[in-house]
This record gives C-alpha cells, sequence and structure tokens, in this order.
C-alpha cells in the first residue's frame, strides 16, 4: 500500500517433507538432503509491512575461532590493476556490469607473506603455498595450518579476498570466479610469484583455484588440496535458486541494496539458511556462489585429477555450508570410489585407511563441519604436508 507508505512481499515457496536419504556414501554415513529446493518448496506467505529485522537467536552471534594469541605475521598490502578485458567484455552482455569501467580497477589488496617475515638467509629454496579462503573469510581462518606449515620451514603467500565495500565504491566487482581469477593472477604478478608448490583452497576458493589449474598461461602449480571445497552442484545456500539469482542480480543495482539487506533476512529465514550475524557476509557469500559457475567445476575438477597432479580433498559430514552429498558426487566424478576414501571418527581419529596408490587422496570426517581444518588441525597439516613433499618429490 503505497499510500500508507507500506509494502507487502509474498514469497511462494512450496512445502516438502524432510526425508533422510541413504546416499553412496559409507555405512553408517547417512545424509539428509536439503528441505528446500527449487521445485519443493512450501507455499510460505512472507507479508513484510514494515522493515525486517532480525530475531535475536538468528543474529546470536557464534564463538569466536581460536586464534593464537598473537598472529605473528605482517599484513601486506599490494595495489592490482585488474579486470579491464574482462569488464570490457561483460559491459556488452553480462547483468550487472553494464557500468563497469572498461579501464578496470585497481585493488589494494592485502596479504600475508610468511617468506617475507623470515630473514633473508631462509627464504633460499623454501617451498611456497598459495592459500586460498572462502567467502566471508581471511587467511586468518587458517589459524593452526599456517603456524605449522611456517615451521616446516614453508613459505604461506595468502591473499584477502576484497569485501563488499570493494563493490560498493566501484559499482562492480561482485566477486564471480571470473573477477577472483583475473585477481588473483594480477596479484601473483604484482609481487612476482609465477609459480607455487601447492595451492590449498577452502570453500568457494574452489573455483578460482580450477580456473588457475586449468587455463593456459595461468602460474604453474605443482599441487592442489581442496578443502571443504564446494563442489560442482547445486548447494544448499543458493537453494531455491531462481530466488537466489534474482537476489543476487538486482542487489548490483544501487538503488534496491538498502530494501534489500532487509529482505535477504527473511529470504534466509524461509530458506532455512543459516543467518551470520552480518548480512552482508551473507550477501557477498550469496554473490560468491551464484556468480560461481559451479556448473563448469565438474569438467574441470576431471581435468585436473586426471592430469596426475597430487590432489587432496577433504570434507565433512556435518559441514552445513555444503551439501556433503555434492562433495561426494564429486569425487566419485573423478573415479575416487567408496573403498578408497580415507575414514574418520568424529574425534578425528582414522577408522579406515582409504586407498595408497596414486596421487589422489579424499579424507571423509564424521564431524569436522566447514572448517574441518580448525576442528582436526593434526589430521589436515600432516596430510597437507604430506601432499607438498609429493609434490617436490615428483618434480625433482
Amino acid at each position: 500500500n503505497t499510500m500508507q507508505g507500506t509494502i507487502k512481499i509474498f514469497l511462494s515457496l512450496k512445502p516438502c517433507k524432510n526425508v533422510c536419504t541413504v546416499s553412496r556414501l559409507p555405512p553408517k554415513i547417512l545424509l539428509c538432503r536439503g528441505l528446500l529446493t527449487s521445485r519443493s518448496h512450501g507455499q510460505i506467505e512472507a507479508v513484510a509491512t514494515q522493515v525486517l529485522e532480525p530475531t535475536a537467536a538468528a543474529l546470536k552471534k557464534q564463538p569466536a575461532p581460536v586464534e593464537p594469541p598473537e598472529w605473528p605475521y605482517t599484513e601486506r598490502t599490494v595495489k592490482v590493476h585488474t579486470c579491464a578485458k574482462l569488464y570490457q567484455d561483460w559491459r556488452k552482455w553480462k547483468p550487472g556490469y553494464q557500468n563497469a569501467p572498461p579501464d578496470g580497477i585497481e585493488v589494494e589488496l592485502g596479504y600475508m607473506h610468511t617468506g617475507l617475515d623470515r630473514p633473508v638467509a631462509q627464504r633460499t629454496g623454501s617451498p611456497t603455498v598459495l592459500l586460498l579462503h572462502g567467502a566471508p573469510g581471511s587467511y586468518r581462518d587458517f589459524t593452526q595450518l599456517v603456524p605449522f606449515l611456517d615451521s616446516q620451514g614453508v613459505t604461506v603467500i595468502s591473499p584477502r579476498w576484497p569485501d563488499l565495500r570493494l563493490s560498493y565504491q566501484t559499482g562492480t566487482f561482485w566477486h564471480s570466479a571470473e573477477e577472483k581469477t583475473q585477481l588473483l593472477t594480477d596479484f601473483l604478478k604484482a609481487i612476482n610469484i609465477s609459480k607455487v608448490d601447492m595451492l590449498v583452497a577452502h570453500s568457494s576458493a574452489i573455483y578460482p583455484t580450477l580456473n588457475v589449474m586449468t587455463r593456459p598461461g595461468m602460474p604453474q602449480v605443482k599441487a592442489v588440496a581442496l578443502l571443504a571445497p564446494a563442489g560442482h552442484q547445486l548447494v544448499r545456500a543458493i537453494r531455491p535458486l531462481p530466488l537466489m539469482r534474482a537476489f543476487a542480480v538486482h542487489y548490483t543495482n544501487p538503488r534496491y541494496q538498502g530494501f534489500m539487506r532487509h529482505l535477504g533476512i527473511a529470504i534466509m529465514k524461509y530458506t532455512r539458511n543459516p543467518i551470520k550475524p552480518n548480512i552482508e557476509d551473507a550477501i557477498m557469500s550469496l554473490q560468491t556462489m551464484i556468480f560461481s559457475d559451479y556448473e563448469e567445476a565438474g569438467d574441470k575438477i576431471k581435468q585436473v585429477a586426471n592430469s596426475g597432479i597430487p590432489l587432496l580433498i577433504a570434507f565433512s559430514e556435518n559441514d552445513r555450508a555444503i551439501n556433503p552429498e555434492v562433495i561426494f558426487n564429486m569425487v566419485d566424478l573423478i573415479g575416487t570410489r567408496n573403498e578408497d576414501l580415507w575414514l574418520y571418527d568424529a574425534d578425528g581419529k582414522l577408522v579406515r585407511k582409504g586407498s595408497t596408490s596414486g596421487s589422489r587422496k579424499v579424507m571423509l570426517f564424521k564431524k569436522g563441519g566447514h572448517y574441518l581444518f580448525r576442528r582436526h588441525p593434526e589430521v589436515v597439516n600432516s596430510a597437507v604436508m604430506e601432499l607438498l613433499q609429493t609434490a617436490l618429490a615428483s618434480s625433482k
């Protein structure tokens, strides 16, 4: 009712029963399919006659991640000019990018480089690991992995992906896989890195990682570790897809952003997505997945696996952010059978050894969550280091 200054919004979603099904996972591992999909969803009316505010329960903060008393690594910055050719093309056809600057954008990118924190004499011959976090996040998500690799004499380089502040400032860079791939390669050029010994990617960072691994002219990488990767199929975070895609595209228009921040809270509530304490982070996560080109990831991961490059994949049965069955389908896609999986119980103890042949290892944790490398650091750290050693040995 515009005369009274209110707007009514009706979200039409179809009901479905919460049906637990047994996937092709090993015995005793049951996966509960998402309650909501774009085809099976409830007729739920959400009527917003006033500005929607999240409930206290929705905004209840999760426990802060445990970090070392002091983070001993220097936060560095570098100016990176990026995305010029990409935006020249996207201006012609891609929704949300009609006004993207044809000359690209300049990003002041924060990053960590543990090698530069050491004396010069200790840098020579040190293997290099490129570490990519998900969205939202930062390299401080890896509070156990980074110090461990550093203690082994490994140089860890990790850029901090921009947040939505860059999007608002530039009117572009909506966190697509293509933009992140361009930013990553331009960042590595800016700090004079042309090859790395291993690339470690968490969550949605799988998408720029696969682009780097499968395209010509990219930095050389000897091994890849994918920790709780987002996968090649629709994940629960962006269901129902038509609604979420429409939200992501319309959010690129500044005129709609204020209203849609409030609408986003309602959408996540009724689609039962976990609402993050920071709605900006939730929106950035949505933008990242909607513009990830996830449907292309299947062919890319097969290409990586078939190349014979040392590959580690680790995921958890209780990952609330990424459907575990999606990740299982991905490892099945590259030829990893049930009996090849390395299985770990809720305490991170090895239950069954998997395949020891070839250059691929897939680890499945009963309870590791989306940040399994923080819950089971000893196991994951050792597996990552073993992968790096395999890559270094095979390249000699």
